[in-house]
């Protein structure tokens, strides 16, 4: 195997756990979350900033954790308690957390060559970014089967009736935004560490992707079935991403790519039966 196929697998292992976080924040938790980019970008700087300190990934996973736990807390505090439009929600806290990643870094972006110096081997990158997908796909699958995972999508699907039957919303709620940008956290800090930089602008085009994703896969899958929409997700990413180096390789500009990704989606919301466009 070539190192371009490598580079090509690596890329949609990672770029698939953008559309998996953004499918729990639209199909499980109802919550149109258009700062998915904003996320990504704020993982892949959260690593960079810890990286200063260790290189460990156990020791670096907790401070995703604790971050995850306090913006889902946030967002669940605004939505559930104050009652605020989610969109208009999602759309703030976009340009929160991208001041945030500023803010963070000092800089628009961070080099990570100090920390990394020697190129990561493809083979190490690739079972590492597949062993977190296979990982993660398994304990979100268990966890929505469990009976704190039901209350989480009862949550989602009617807050009303969930308060009505007794269920805490603002905690569900906290839960499944934090799970969602968790794994979206991943993903960044992934990604910058096979590029060996965090960059604020690495987000740029993919909120559309990953809505297109989730749209295929919402034709084609109705369950909430963690597993068997993680695997249409990465399929679909895989899809998506040949498409996009076949467009490149007809030296298409690349300052237009994200053109190229609204006409994508534009084209599948014209031409896909309208009874399931749906994303939640």
């Amino acid at each position: 195997m070539n190192i371009l196929n490598l580079n090509l697998i690596i890329d949609v292992l990672i770029y698939s756990l953008i559309p998996l976080g953004l499918w729990i924040s639209f199909r499980i938790m109802r919550y149109p979350d258009l700062a998915i980019e904003q996320v990504f970008v704020l993982g892949g700087v959260i690593f960079g900033l810890i990286s200063e300190f260790t290189t460990n990934p156990l020791a670096i996973v907790p401070f995703f954790i604790i971050a995850s736990i306090i913006l889902g807390i946030l967002i669940s505090f605004f939505r559930y308690r104050l009652s605020l439009n989610p969109i208009i929600l999602s759309l703030i806290f976009s340009y929160i957390f991208f001041s945030l990643s500023l803010f963070l870094m000092g800089r628009p972006n961070l080099s990570l060559l100090e920390y990394y110096e020697n190129n990561i081997p493809k083979n190490t990158l690739l079972v590492f970014a597949l062993s977190i997908l296979i990982v993660l796909s398994i304990a979100y699958h268990y966890f929505f089967k469990s009976n704190k995972g039901s209350k989480v999508i009862a949550t989602g699907c009617n807050p009303d009736l969930s308060k009505r039957i007794g269920l805490q919303s603002f905690l569900h709620g906290s839960i499944g935004i934090s799970m969602s940008y968790f794994i979206v956290m991943i993903g960044g800090a992934l990604y910058s560490l096979k590029l060996r930089n965090a960059d604020i602008s690495y987000g740029g085009g993919f909120l559309l992707m990953s809505i297109f994703i989730v749209l295929i896969c919402r034709l084609f899958i109705n369950r909430i079935s963690f597993i068997k929409n993680a695997l249409a997700i990465i399929f679909a990413t895989l899809i998506y991403t040949v498409i996009l180096q076949f467009i490149i390789s007809l030296n298409f500009p690349s300052e237009l790519t994200r053109g190229f990704y609204a006409i994508m989606l534009l084209l599948l919301v014209i031409f896909s039966p309208k009874s399931k466009i749906k994303l939640f």
